[in-house]
């Protein structure tokens, strides 16, 4: 049995949020020999849906969650499961770009979930915040608090070197204390229209906490570059597990 076959992707989609992009990424991730588990709360109650994540987990190295934003609320809910309090579980948010929804409505939920999750699971999982949209900043530096994430994604690629441990971003200097215990993977888009050129990432002091590597993905990665999220999944996996591709 080989290493990655003791790994497991699951993809929750939320209530019927089924789509072509959710599908492509379940065979690209089977394609790279990892072990997915599609689970939809279509037909069942609650609780049961619930535990049914929950038991998926026993039996594997690591286990990878992938929640689209619209079943934050089931990942707010799962992250409170002792089961899932375990450094065997990386999380993944994926934010869609604003396709049908209203875009500040959308991004408060996301980061609300966000929150939560990080505020619970921070200290044992990998938690991996993916987020998008104009309102994307003010959320980042108002709703979560600074201690949650400590590597942030640069220029849209995983960038291993291990000083990169905090980024200082224009006039949020200030909100970003030093030195706080805790550790997440959390994604920016960089990318985004909305960024302008004149800000630039500074490098702030050394800081006390561990930091794992910095992932990242475009805002729209979900919906027109499954390719690319997958990368970004194998490579957390990578660097989390120590697997080689």
């Amino acid at each position: 049995m080989s290493a990655r076959s003791k790994i497991l992707f699951i993809l929750l989609a939320g209530a019927g949020h089924g789509n072509w992009a959710w599908d492509k990424l379940h065979i690209l991730l089977l394609k790279l020999g990892f072990l997915v588990l599609p689970i939809e709360r279509i037909g069942k109650d609650r609780v049961r849906y619930l535990q049914e994540v929950v038991s998926a987990v026993g039996g594997y190295d690591h286990v990878v969650i992938v929640a689209h934003s619209i079943a934050t609320a089931d990942v707010v809910d799962l992250a409170g499961y002792d089961e899932l309090q375990s450094g065997k579980v990386s999380w993944v948010l994926v934010a869609p770009p604003p396709i049908g929804f209203d875009l500040s409505y959308q991004l408060y939920i996301v980061f609300a979930a966000g929150v939560k999750l990080l505020r619970s699971a921070v200290k044992e999982n990998n938690a991996v915040l993916m987020i998008s949209g104009k309102m994307a900043y003010k959320f980042l530096f108002s709703e979560i608090p600074a201690y949650a994430y400590h590597a942030i994604f640069v220029d849209g690629k995983l960038r291993p070197e291990p000083l990169l441990k905090w980024f200082v971003f224009g006039r949020y200097e200030k909100l970003l204390p030093r030195g706080l215990p805790g550790y997440a993977y959390v994604v920016v888009p960089m990318r985004d229209a909305m960024v302008p050129a004149r800000f630039q990432l500074r490098l702030a002091g050394r800081l006390g906490a561990e930091v794992f590597q910095i992932v990242g993905a475009p805002h729209d990665v979900m919906f027109t570059h499954p390719e690319s999220l997958a990368r970004v999944l194998q490579e957390i996996v990578e660097q989390v597990t120590g697997i080689e591709p």
